[in-house]
């Protein structure tokens, strides 16, 4: 299945069903359970809609001796649940890559984030955050978010500092080119955490800010 097949396919899944599915394999082989045996369980737990469907086809090619990532990925999951499983089963740290992923899904649950472009960077921020904290080159984190974002101005944006980065520019350089999208703020805040070396831990506190930030807004505009 190709990238643009597997987005279109996770957008039919159910954010809630998908934030149990998750938590649920991540807890069984936290406490030690084989992994076929955890994704049969969850299956057989009742979780309805095209996730269950899409985690009875993952199970399949577990079967047949394919990686949960691979499994996951002939089953149409959204490529950000792929490649971060795939970076957890590499790193050891499979339960704690489906701990990221269902706190992020819980997360935009409860946030609701809106498609304006504050919402929207919140997104892409967070994505952003998992993926650099499992280890996945910056580029393709980039081009993960500009996936699954609904405002034009800001994918767009990403798309060209995807090119960008395969050009050997610096995030932050290549953010600063889309002043309309990409503040000043966010963009030093991104410059500061390349000098540093933990971009992870910067992007990851500006989720914070950006998270509250906008439940203050909210608040403030009753």
């Amino acid at each position: 299945m190709n990238k643009g097949k597997a987005e279109k396919a996770g957008k039919r899944f159910n954010k809630f069903h998908l934030a149990l599915q998750l938590r649920a394999i991540g807890l069984l082989i936290e406490e030690g359970m084989p992994l076929k045996e955890a994704v049969g369980i969850v299956i057989s737990s009742g979780i309805e809609g095209e996730a269950l469907k899409a985690l009875a086809r993952c199970q399949a090619g577990l079967t047949k001796g394919d990686s949960l990532a691979v499994s996951l990925h002939e089953a149409g999951f959204p490529p950000l649940i792929v490649q971060t499983v795939a970076a957890g089963e590499e790193k050891g740290k499979l339960g704690y890559a489906l701990k990221l992923l269902s706190d992020e899904l819980e997360r935009q649950i409860i946030c609701k984030p809106g498609k304006d472009l504050g919402g929207q960077a919140t997104i892409m921020t967070h994505v952003l955050t998992i993926t650099q904290a499992m280890g996945i080159p910056l580029i393709h984190g980039v081009g993960i978010a500009a996936g699954m974002l609904e405002h034009t101005g800001l994918r767009n944006a990403l798309l060209k500092v995807e090119d960008d980065l395969s050009n050997g520019v610096s995030f932050a350089d290549a953010l600063e080119k889309h002043p309309n999208v990409m503040g000043k703020f966010y963009v030093n805040c991104v410059r500061a955490g390349e000098k540093s070396g933990h971009l992870d831990i910067t992007l990851g506190r500006l989720a914070l800010f950006l998270d509250r930030m906008l439940k203050m807004q909210e608040k403030s505009a009753k």
